[in-house]
């Protein structure tokens, strides 16, 4: 019992092996029943995108040049969003100084306060980098937490740097 496809196969097979396919014709179905299937995200998608790509990119720089430029303005930014934690980090900007007093008077040597220096400078940097963070997603408890950890790793660094001092003065009084 042959199908219709079968006798259309038997009749013209000197046909189907000799000639070729139109291949215009071939490649247009395929290009259209590709585009069929394509799902092109609307324009107005990809515009609103770049929006928020371009101000959440401009609000970081825009943070990290006004920090840089006034110390003050972390702590205005935290006041905005959370008054306890505005309160906690000058608490502990406070320590900061008071400590590096401390170290200057107790005399640091040039190697010292380099090292100091570029260890204050990455945790001012990652400190920055948290008030961005906190600016653009708002009171995260995570974020709080890096901001005071940014502030405890600075005193631990100056209280080990004190330590070095004391104890390089130490060992200069007993030779």
């Amino acid at each position: 019992m042959k199908t219709n496809l079968d006798s259309y196969i038997d009749k013209y097979r000197d046909r189907l092996d000799i000639e070729r396919p139109d291949e215009e014709r071939v490649w247009k179905g395929i290009t259209a029943r590709m585009d069929q299937r394509k799902r092109i995200l609307p324009g107005w998608y990809r515009v609103a995108a770049s929006i928020l790509l371009v101000i959440a990119v401009g609000t970081g720089i825009i943070l990290l040049q006004r920090s840089h430029r006034d110390p003050t303005a972390g702590q205005q930014l935290l006041a905005g969003i959370s008054p306890e934690l505005a309160r906690q980090d000058s608490a502990c900007r406070i320590t900061v100084i008071q400590k590096l007093k401390t170290v200057k008077e107790a005399g640091i040597s040039r190697d010292q306060r380099q090292f100091l220096q570029s260890e204050l400078d990455r945790l001012d940097n990652q400190y920055l980098e948290y008030l961005a963070d906190i600016q653009i997603l708002g009171d995260q408890p995570k974020i709080a937490g890096g901001i005071l950890r940014c502030h405890e790793k600075k005193l631990r660094i100056i209280d080990k740097t004190l330590y070095e001092i004391n104890k390089t003065k130490c060992n200069e009084n007993h030779y």
